[in-house]
């Protein structure tokens, strides 16, 4: 069999659209937080550093999951081919992902650049790519010199340096020689042909089929045809003899289902430390550390993603549990009450961090530039306004004195349309006692406690003529007064998030279990599945482009979505309105889900719904 052959046959070339795809739509959110910073500095165009670790990570995330450690098939170990025929090949299946990859990470900067009339496509782009291709290509060699006998490398101490310093050694080539001329390439390209040549000289003629250490051997065993379904959980899992041992009915069956490669017994850490995360974001507690963040939204479908992606691999176990004695009904709860768990923990955290990091709702800045001097009351985006049209409403304070409004276009594309405005904020600058009023006024708005312009003057700025020029104390005594008072009770954010995040990732589970028939096959299984994370991950992003071509602005959603949940919590009635119908819709959607959980047929073998390079490739 020709090398070619051989090479085209390497999974690392299979399952290559499937992880450029992936890689793409990640590179794509990197890139965008990238634009954003170059339109908030005046649209600058970054420095071609700036694109080395978005282009890094692509590669580092391939060739830390990626199947990389298989070097063939157990059914290449039977064909009259050599192991450093097989070795050659798949060192150089793996170099050419790596390449293609990158090429598309590429691609995407050069969309971007396009949509943003940015010069992203000159050469400099280019030698970068040509740079971290070389590097890569030492990289893969680098890795391919570990146990040259195995079929397989296990996952070892010993691997887990090796990659680190792979994939370290590519970044740092990556910024060192990122402004320097493609040439530089030919260091990393020489080295990586020498120790490939080295190498390969000392592979064995053949690889052995029993592989010693690591993780994989116990995590990858199943039990055969003629086991018993006692000898199968024995060999399956430590937590088999849980029964035995005198555990309880529910932590034997969270040993067992959450114990799957490649985390092992810690898989249920892992996963809840990702759902707890999504609960943080949800809960806007990122805003505990970055202000006026206006993302909150987005975070809705990552969270359904980052649930759903857990789903697929946790199924790998159900083969083992589903003879117990238990119904399948515990089994799904089982399934759903980690996933559960963790989002309240994460949430709870995030609105604790929030809390205790902003209880001043209501802020007065002053900033002086360039010899101007701007003030603004800061207020949460619920409190913002929006007019249909771009004539905004005059601020008329009792006395007289009138200044417009702050505003600014919900979409560039339409100036004239649409138009977030501030109910407590000027571009003109007012005396002191109408900056005490708008304070006054977002300070009633949120806190329902009335404060006298005058007292405010007095007691908060420092003025100068007519005009405010400081806030007196530093701002120490406005935060102190607002932290004694209790805002206005809230709207129903926790019943909204959560149906919002709990159905559609209902839905979908119940989708995916639909699947699990005998009459459907393991790969229309696979294509359910990672289509589901495919249209979850463009949900993710679908805000970037639309968000450059003027059509989407996020502070505009979130005043929406904020509002909506204030006016969802004016009464006591809507209030218990909302959560009966947001638990009702919960419900209803984990009663389907569970319905489908209940037709499952499962396969006689398990599929794998991960990229991640855990499990032996079919022969």
């Amino acid at each position: 069999m020709s090398y070619l052959r051989t090479l085209l046959r390497d999974d690392a070339i299979r399952r290559l659209p499937l992880w450029t795809v992936i890689t793409a739509l990640n590179t794509s959110v990197l890139i965008g937080s990238i634009a954003l910073g170059m339109a908030r500095a005046g649209g600058a165009s970054p420095p071609i550093s700036r694109f080395v670790f978005p282009l890094w990570l692509a590669v580092a995330i391939y060739l830390s999951f990626g199947p990389i450690r298989t070097r063939c098939r157990p059914l290449d170990l039977a064909l009259p081919l050599s192991a450093r025929h097989l070795w050659l090949a798949h060192a150089g299946a793996t170099v050419l992902a790596g390449t293609l990859l990158l090429t598309a990470s590429a691609a995407v900067v050069v969309a971007y650049g396009g949509v943003l009339g940015q010069p992203w496509t000159s050469a400099g782009l280019l030698a970068l790519v040509v740079q971290l291709v070389a590097a890569t290509a030492l990289a893969v060699v680098f890795l391919q010199g570990a146990r040259l006998e195995a079929w397989r490398v296990p996952v070892t101490a010993a691997w887990v340096l090796r990659l680190v310093v792979a994939l370290v050694a590519i970044l740092a080539w990556g910024l060192l020689a990122a402004d320097g001329p493609p040439a530089l390439a030919l260091v990393p390209a020489a080295l990586a042909g020498l120790l490939a040549l080295w190498i390969h000289r000392s592979v064995p003629q053949a690889f052995d089929l029993v592989v010693t250490g690591g993780r994989g051997a116990a995590a990858e065993a199943r039990p055969g045809p003629g086991l018993a379904a006692g000898a199968g959980w024995a060999a399956e899992s430590p937590a088999a003899g849980a029964l035995r041992s005198g555990h309880t009915r529910w932590s034997t069956l969270l040993a067992i289902l959450y114990n799957v490669p490649p985390w092992g017994p810690f898989t249920l850490v892992v996963l809840c430390v990702f759902v707890a995360l999504g609960g943080v974001l949800l809960s806007n507690g990122v805003a505990a550390w970055v202000p006026d963040v206006e993302m909150r939204l987005i975070f809705l479908p990552f969270t359904v993603y980052i649930m759903f992606s857990i789903i697929g691999p946790l199924t790998y176990r159900l083969q083992h549990v589903d003879p117990l004695p238990v119904s399948r009904r515990t089994l799904f709860m089982a399934l759903m009450a980690p996933l559960a768990l963790a989002l309240f923990v994460g949430y709870g955290a995030g609105w604790w961090a929030h809390t205790v990091a902003r209880p001043d709702l209501v802020q007065f800045h002053i900033a002086t530039s360039r010899g101007e001097t701007d003030r603004w009351v800061h207020v949460p985006p619920a409190y913002l306004e929006i007019a249909p049209t771009s004539d905004v409403p005059e601020l008329t304070a009792p006395w007289g004195e009138s200044h417009p409004a702050s505003s600014a276009p919900l979409s560039r594309r339409h100036p004239d349309g649409a138009t977030i405005y501030s109910p407590f904020n000027t571009p003109d600058e007012g005396s002191a006692r109408f900056e005490a009023w708008l304070l006054g006024r977002a300070i009633e708005a949120v806190y329902g406690h009335t404060v006298p312009p005058e007292q405010i003057v007095e007691r908060y700025f420092v003025v100068e003529g007519d005009r405010v020029v400081g806030i007196a104390g530093g701002g120490v005594p406005l935060r102190t007064d607002l932290q004694q008072l209790s805002p206005k009770p809230g709207g129903p954010d926790l019943a909204v998030v959560l149906a919002l995040t709990a159905v559609p990732f209902l839905l979908l589970t119940s989708l995916f279990f639909t699947t699990f028939r005998a009459r459907v096959g393991d790969r229309a299984r696979k294509v359910t599945f990672w289509s589901v994370l495919a249209v979850a991950m463009v949900a993710m992003i679908g805000h970037i482009p639309l968000m450059e071509l003027g059509i989407l602005d996020l502070l505009g959603s979130r005043i929406l979505f904020e509002k909506l949940v204030l006016a969802l919590g004016r009464t006591p009635e809507v209030l218990a309105v909302t959560w009966t119908l947001a638990a009702a819709s919960i419900v209803a959607a984990y009663l389907l889900a569970q319905r489908q959980f209940l037709r499952v047929e499962l396969p006689s073998k398990p599929s794998k719904f991960t990229l991640v390079d855990w499990g032996a490739p079919n022969a």
